[in-house]
């Protein structure tokens, strides 16, 4: 599956564990109840891709680009998420956003990644390895719900970060419970 085109294509109900889908296309995709743990997925293009309830723990996405795309309930624990982009995009002059809605990315390795303007909805970053990765403008809890007891806020208690990670100056990083590293 290496450098398979599977742009458009939808992928539901499979067992793709281990698999290699290295510098594969993905580009607008559907994946739904997919096992891609521990698959190689480095270098893939996830742009404008919707990917719901699959699980990726382990898998390697280092490299990846899913701009404009959508995770949702997706496990991506311990994940080699190296330089991974889900900076904005442009779409038809239209620029839109990454989201990452109650996805799962303890422990994932983050480093290098780019969330800047991304929506996080719930996902779960505690004891990632954040360490100069973008999270400007990134929205981090559902302003839609304010004064309602239940907004799904990204969780950060345990994560790492260094001082090349960027946040929006009135995010505190130890507020939040994350552990500052120094650089080597």
């Amino acid at each position: 599956m290496a450098r398979a085109d599977l742009s458009d294509a939808e992928l539901k109900n499979i067992d793709y564990r281990n698999a290699d889908f290295k510098g594969a296309d993905l580009t607008g995709a559907e994946l739904r109840n997919v096992d891609l743990r521990g698959a190689d997925l480095s270098d893939t293009n996830w742009v404008d891709a919707l990917v719901r309830e699959s699980l990726l723990g382990g898998a390697s996405m280092r490299d990846a680009d899913i701009r404009t795309s959508h995770f949702w309930r997706v496990d991506l624990r311990d994940a080699d998420l190296r330089n991974l982009n889900a900076a904005p995009g442009n779409i038809d002059g239209v620029l839109y956003g990454t989201t990452l809605t109650d996805s799962d990315m303890r422990g994932a390795d983050l480093r290098g990644a780019k969330f800047d303007r991304a929506l996080l909805w719930g996902t779960d970053f505690r004891g990632a390895d954040l360490r100069g990765a973008d999270f400007r403008g990134a929205t981090t809890v559902d302003r839609r719900c304010i004064g309602y007891s239940r907004c799904p806020a990204a969780k950060w208690r345990g994560a790492v970060y260094d001082e090349r990670t960027r946040f929006d100056p009135e995010f505190d990083p130890q507020e939040h419970g994350m552990i500052p590293m120094p650089m080597p």
